[in-house]
């Protein structure tokens, strides 16, 4: 292993690409030589259209996930070589209000029908994602996504763009009563997606009213401080 694969550790959406192909070269040179994050976590997005409704899903695949997906037994192989591997990363499937499966590599080459690749993914000890030794991620009803602490995974700590809103740990250093309330607030309007129009209404009505009652308990606040 290179000194700088082991230092650089980036997100390169190409290696997904290459681990579905089984282009084992390919996927070495990346991970030793360009440094890739062998943990790198991609949202793929998909939809169901049900009458003239579109339901979005969102699913989580790392190289290691992608590999089992296809049986690609000589990636997996080199992806196990890497010191920085987690082989138990569980993935989460997901919508804008829950997580509604969790799954690990093995799980994928179970639902795939890849009695190699389960095979070798056992031998080395990646666990289903039932088991009670794989870490599976809470839901952020914040952000809409499964809530990840490393830092060489998507969903970054303190990442947030444009109109997002960063963590309430994170908010509630300047003010944390203040924080408090507005959390709240946040929570109530979270629920509306997927009620009717009519309900989400009078939830956002609740949310104006309980933001006013904020405004006028902590009138000396001017913003928080990050």
């Amino acid at each position: 292993m290179s000194v700088r694969a082991n230092y650089a550790m980036r997100q390169m959406p190409a290696i997904l690409d290459h681990a579905a192909k089984n282009h084992v070269l390919e996927v070495r040179e990346m991970l030793e030589v360009k440094g890739a994050d062998p943990n790198y976590i991609h949202v793929r997005k998909d939809s169901w259209a049900i009458s003239d409704t579109r339901l979005e899903f969102y699913e989580e695949i790392t190289p290691l996930v992608v590999a089992a997906e296809y049986g690609a037994c000589e990636v997996i192989k080199v992806l196990f070589n890497h010191p920085q591997i987690d082989v138990n990363l569980c993935c989460c499937a997901f919508n804008d209000s829950e997580i509604y499966n969790y799954y690990t590599a093995y799980d994928v080459t179970i639902a795939k029908k890849h009695p190699h690749a389960a095979a070798l993914l056992r031998a080395r000890g990646v666990l289903p994602a039932t088991s009670e030794h794989v870490y599976k991620p809470p839901f952020d009803p914040v952000h809409g996504r499964p809530l990840r602490e490393t830092l060489n995974h998507t969903y970054e700590e303190d990442s947030f763009g444009e109109g997002e809103m960063p963590r309430w740990d994170t908010v509630a250093q300047g003010d944390p009563e203040l924080a408090l309330e507005l959390q709240k607030v946040a929570d109530a309007l979270s629920t509306s997606k997927g009620q009717s129009l009519r309900n989400r209404n009078k939830i956002f009505k609740a949310g104006e009213s309980r933001s006013k009652q904020c405004v006028q308990e902590y009138p000396e606040s001017d913003g928080l401080q990050p």
